[in-house]
């Protein structure tokens, strides 16, 4: 996946998880906690096939720690408005 080679050569570089033409990201257990701080949760809803809720509940049934959640969720989120 070419998004998590360039978080891991950029240390600066934050990705969401818009899906593209409808396709959910393919996040791993493993990438999600190992980026956890560089992850946003992005859905472009209503503008792709999934909504917000699908992709929602995909992200939740993937295994990753509830503070790799609340990261992805909001905690990244808000640390790059604040």
């Amino acid at each position: 996946m070419q998004a998590v080679t360039l978080l891991d050569e950029q240390p600066n570089v934050v990705a969401d998880l818009t899906p593209v033409t409808g396709s959910p990201v393919p996040l791993t257990v493993e990438i999600a906690e190992r980026l956890s701080d560089r992850i946003i949760f992005g859905t472009d809803a209503p503008n792709t096939r999934k909504t917000a809720g699908e992709l929602l509940a995909g992200l939740r049934t993937l295994g990753i720690t509830d503070a790799t959640l609340d990261k992805i969720l909001s905690t990244n989120a808000r640390a790059l408005t604040a």
